[in-house]
């Protein structure tokens, strides 16, 4: 008889544990569910475009992202043809902001700060999602939506989300402009692949 006395454990943590449509385990806020849609293996990354006048800083960007997503274990691979994509990553560079924060007795910078503002597009190419910004939580959440009702969705205008990466250097200990903009890059790339994560 005791040795089914566990019994009742196992049967209290199988109330507790619950296993998903998809497969994946829940127990307690926690799940087994990875955390980027396996539905989506190919991304295509078009040119970013750049409206500043910091040359370069636009192919910087995009190495940068090949190499953050590359680099995360995901399902998601380059593709370099649009027509085979699962979703679309767009990226423009709207802004370059530099401000000295202090000067040394030689009223040369000691200390600066730079700070570049990229306007991001995330957008499903999947049959009846096509448009979808993925970017944000109502975006990704619309997965049981008729597949036949029409989405509006302006080409020239899709929807974006602004990133403004900071950081600051000192030119005294080694920094440059040159360096500011490898760091900003390998962040922009970061928080852009963080927030391509499912909110579902």
């Amino acid at each position: 008889m005791a040795r089914f006395g566990f019994l009742p454990l196992v049967f209290g943590l199988a109330c507790f544990v619950g296993c998903t449509s998809d497969g994946n385990l829940e127990f307690l806020g926690y799940t087994t569910r990875p955390p980027f849609d396996p539905s989506i293996t190919r991304i295509y990354i078009p040119h970013f475009e750049n409206f500043t006048y910091m040359r370069g800083m636009e192919f910087q960007l995009k190495k940068a992202l090949i190499e953050e997503i590359n680099r995360r274990p995901s399902p998601m691979k380059i593709t370099m043809h649009r027509d085979q994509a699962d979703a679309e990553l767009i990226g423009k560079i709207v802004s370059r902001r530099k401000q000295v924060i202090l000067y040394n007795q030689q009223l040369e910078t000691r200390d600066a700060e730079l700070q570049i503002g990229v306007e991001m597009s995330y957008l499903d190419l999947r049959p009846g999602r096509q448009g979808l910004s993925l970017l944000t939580p109502e975006g990704q959440k619309r997965v049981d939506r008729d597949p036949l009702e029409p989405i509006v969705i302006d080409p020239k205008n899709p929807p974006v989300v602004l990133i403004t990466p900071t950081t600051t250097y000192i030119p005294e200990l080694g920094g440059s402009n040159a360096s500011a903009e490898a760091y900003l890059a390998r962040q922009l790339a970061k928080q852009v692949v963080n927030m391509m994560e499912s909110y579902r």
